[in-house]
């Protein structure tokens, strides 16, 4: 009996702390995990990043000019996002919504030709 308690109570701990986990995608750059109400963004790269977030349906009708300023994160920073403030997400959150987590270095900021020329912007789709 006891051994079938304990076996119950393991199974239970596993399975409520796997809920509790956030989803998590990651890149050389850049991790994002996924909470209920909000999007963590971590630097885990060497220089400053910039990042923008929008939903995945607006990505047609955006003006992507080019642009170097923006909220930004330095090596090992984190912010987390609520879902109400990505650009252009729409609640209630239904299910299979995706969003994608643009980003961009600060390589070549002495030198804004260069670094226009060098811009390299990055994407990770998430799905909430």
């Amino acid at each position: 009996m006891i051994t079938k308690n304990l076996i119950w109570v393991l199974f239970t701990i596993t399975a409520l702390s796997a809920c509790s986990n956030p989803i998590e995608y990651e890149d050389p750059s850049v991790r994002v995990s996924v909470g209920d109400k909000a999007l963590k963004i971590t630097n885990i790269g060497f220089g400053r990043i910039y990042y923008f977030v929008v939903d995945r349906e607006l990505l047609a009708v955006i003006d992507w000019g080019v642009g170097f300023g923006g909220p930004s994160l330095s090596n090992q920073e984190s912010v987390s996002i609520l879902y109400e403030d990505i650009y252009g997400l729409k609640e209630p959150i239904k299910s299979g919504t995706e969003v994608m987590v643009f980003y961009w270095d600060d390589s070549n900021r002495e030198d804004p030709v260069v670094k226009i020329q060098s811009l390299e912007l990055q994407s990770l789709p998430i799905h909430l």
